[in-house]
């Protein structure tokens, strides 16, 4: 179940937006769209997806009116939309992540994942906190 993708509710797609492909110093930083995955919880700071953005968040989320699960993709979807900046530091291990963050929303960060049929960008977790790392290399589209 972990690989469930959730709907997006401000377009009823599971697409949450797209990462275009960016040139950033020596890294090429692919395209492809962002998904939110159901996902699973570790322990803290250890997982991806809704469950783990629940897990670690649910009281930011609380805070704005958010108090189910079922509110994750709301949560996500007002951080990673048309426009929210990105920004880009260093490779996490072998991945490379990007922040998404939305000032008036939060922070979700986004991993980069090279599949058979192409890139795509898992929502890895989203929380409250605006604080930038990295260069701003460009905007969801």
């Amino acid at each position: 179940m972990s690989k469930k993708l959730l709907i997006n509710p401000r377009s009823g797609s599971y697409i949450f937006g797209n990462v275009p492909q960016i040139k950033s110093k020596n890294d090429i930083i692919p395209t492809g769209d962002i998904f939110l995955f159901q996902g699973k919880h570790v322990g803290p700071n250890r997982g991806f997806g809704a469950i783990h953005i629940w897990r670690e968040h649910a009281k930011e989320m609380a805070q704005i009116g958010l108090t189910s699960f079922d509110e994750v993709p709301n949560f996500v979807s007002n951080i990673v939309q048309i426009g929210t900046p990105l920004y880009f530091g260093d490779r996490y291990s072998r991945k490379i992540r990007l922040m998404a963050v939305r000032h008036v929303s939060g922070t979700a960060i986004l991993e980069c994942i090279q599949r058979n049929d192409g890139t795509i960008w898992s929502i890895v977790t989203a929380f409250s906190g605006t604080n930038t790392h990295g260069t701003r290399v460009g905007s969801v589209r």
